[in-house]
Order: structure tokens, then C-alpha cells, then sequence
């Protein structure tokens, strides 16, 4: 999102923001003219209840906005939005890559949490995100939430990492890229967030971003005791989370 809405930071002030500008001064004035239930709208618009994702789709076209600007704040409100023919009220899609406006439901496979070893969730028990398409050949394949302060110096706890994978187009890996790095102790992973460092001996190393002394050491990779460590994905961007839901 760009510095001039900085001060719409979340999906309720986005919406309240293209109400008005689409010429509805009062949120009564929309749910009318677009035959919505006044009690949902007003709870979507101020923040009560979570955005749905076909709530968002369905307010972008009324507004005349871009769905990816109101649901994740990323790139511009001007545009629209590309939904199917004959959408209804009560219809209900689930959204794939690039199916809305520049929007991709993300699988959040877990935390990152150094030092913290948890199972693999299967891939019917994961939740999604939504993020905005980045610009290029990378696109979002999953994400992760940081646990605990091992990259607070950049990303608070609880922040939501949205990543393209690490064998895919945006590869390969550069000194200075944020990552996404596992090691696996079946049925366990251990996951973490880090900057991934190539010293001029070839020494591979991820290192954190931390203001706690106990998470500021750089994990080495492909060394004794570190030869499992495998970088599977490199950071794109970030966002908060958006979970799939009904109204």
C-alpha cells in the first residue's frame, strides 16, 4: 500500500475508504443501493467481524476497486475486479491462483519458530491466507506465521510470511535473500525465518534478525550438524492473516 493510505491499514478502513469514494456517504446509503444486509455490512466495515474473501469480491465490484487492495492493502485501489459470470449472493467459490483480481489463496503449512519442532500439518487440515500476486515470475505457493522474536528486528511475532518456493522461478538463491528453512526429524520439522549468507569461502549460513541474545547465532548449512537444513522457500512479502470464513 502506498504512503497516501498508509492510515487505511486494515481491510475495514480500505472499505469505508471506497464506500466513500464511490459517492455513499453513509454505510446505510451502499447496503441499500446494492441490497445488502445492513447488520453484515456495518460489521465488515467497522472491523467487528473479518472480511471474508467473497464479501471482499463482492464489495471490489460494487465500489469499483481493486480486491486485492481491499483484502491485503498491496498495489492500488483503482481498478476492479475479474469475477465469474452470474455471481451470486449465496454462491460461494473457493479462489485459486490469479482467480480475483490478483489474488492467490495461500496454504499456511505452519510456524517458524527456531528450535521448536512440530508436526507436518496435512494438506487437508491447512488453513489459507490471502496475499496480494507479486510482480514478476514468482508467485506465492505457501506461508508461514513467525513464532517467537528470532527476526523481531524486522518482522513483529505473529506476522504472517507469504513465500514463492525455493526450487521454483524466483532461484536460485542469493546472499542477502529472506528465506524460509526446514530440518526434518520424522514426523517432526523444525522451521525458521532467516537472512541466507554465502561467505567468500562458500560457507552457506542463515542468520537471524534478532534483539534477543538468545536468537542472534548464525545456524551454518551444509556443516556438521547442519547437513539436514534445506532452504524451501524465499520471502516475498508479508501480510496479516485472512482466514477463510463465512460472514
Amino acid at each position: 500500500m502506498t504512503d497516501a493510505f498508509d492510515r487505511y491499514a486494515e481491510p475495514a478502513d480500505r472499505l469505508k475508504w471506497a464506500r466513500r469514494r464511490a459517492g455513499y456517504d453513509e454505510a446505510s446509503q451502499a447496503g441499500r443501493a446494492f441490497g445488502w444486509k445492513l447488520p453484515t455490512y456495518l460489521a465488515h466495515e467497522n472491523g467487528s467481524r473479518g472480511l471474508p474473501f467473497k464479501r471482499a469480491v463482492q464489495y471490489a465490484k460494487a465500489f469499483r476497486v481493486s480486491a486485492a487492495w481491499l483484502m491485503t492493502g498491496e498495489g492500488s485501489p483503482e481498478g476492479g475486479v475479474s469475477t465469474r459470470e452470474n455471481h451470486s449472493e449465496t454462491e460461494v467459490y473457493q479462489p485459486k491462483v490469479n482467480d480475483y483480481g490478483g489474488i492467490s489463496q495461500v496454504p499456511l503449512i505452519g510456524d517458524a519458530a527456531p528450535g521448536v519442532w512440530q508436526e507436518v500439518i496435512a494438506e487437508d487440515e491447512m488453513s489459507y491466507v490471502y496475499a496480494a500476486d507479486s510482480q514478476g515470475n514468482s508467485r506465492p505457493d505457501f506461508a508461514v506465521t513467525l513464532v517467537g522474536p528470532s527476526m523481531d528486528r524486522r518482522f513483529p511475532e505473529g506476522t504472517v510470511v507469504i513465500c514463492t518456493a525455493a526450487d521454483g522461478p524466483a532461484g536460485p538463491l542469493r546472499s542477502g535473500d529472506t528465506v524460509v528453512a526446514e530440518r526434518h526429524d520424522d514426523p517432526l520439522v523444525e522451521r525458521r525465518v532467516a537472512i541466507y549468507k554465502r561467505d567468500p569461502a562458500g560457507q552457506e549460513w542463515l542468520w537471524p534478525q534478532s534483539s534477543h541474545r538468545d536468537h542472534q547465532a548464525p545456524l551454518p548449512m551444509n556443516s556438521d550438524g547442519a547437513s539436514d537444513v534445506r532452504v524451501i522457500g524465499i520471502v516475498l512479502n508479508v501480510v496479516n492473516a485472512v482466514p477463510r470464513g463465512e460472514d
